[in-house]
């Protein structure tokens, strides 16, 4: 490693609190869904020191691949476009939904019933 090279423990740490901030989430809450405690969650934040094991956990929970943990630019790896395009039609079928339903509102309210029932 040269003398301008970012160590992998220190990429780590800042891409994990990125994400992290990125989803506006607090040590605390990020701590509580990967089930380690806040003052641990800080010490990782801070060096970046962790297990193979923890490392996936971590960024199963912040729903990226590890590669985006680890690397400082990722390679947009068959794993990041396939979560990313996951995401995308998540939100696309959310939309659909809330559509439908105040299309039915609307259609509800813009009917008129009959008086002769």
């Amino acid at each position: 490693m040269t003398d301008n090279e970012e160590r992998v423990s220190d990429i780590f740490a800042r891409r994990m609190r990125e994400f992290r901030e990125a989803r506006c989430w607090s040590q605390d809450e990020l701590a509580r869904r990967i089930g380690i405690g806040q003052s641990r969650l800080s010490v990782i934040e801070a060096e970046g020191s962790v297990t193979i094991n923890q490392a996936s956990e971590i960024a199963e929970v912040l729903g990226i691949p590890v590669e985006a943990l680890i690397y400082a630019n990722p390679p947009p790896t068959a794993d990041i476009l396939g979560m990313r395009l996951a995401r995308i039609t998540d939100a696309i079928e959310r939309v659909r939904h809330e559509l439908d339903e105040l299309s039915n509102s609307v259609a509800d309210s813009l009917r008129v019933k009959d008086p002769a029932r």
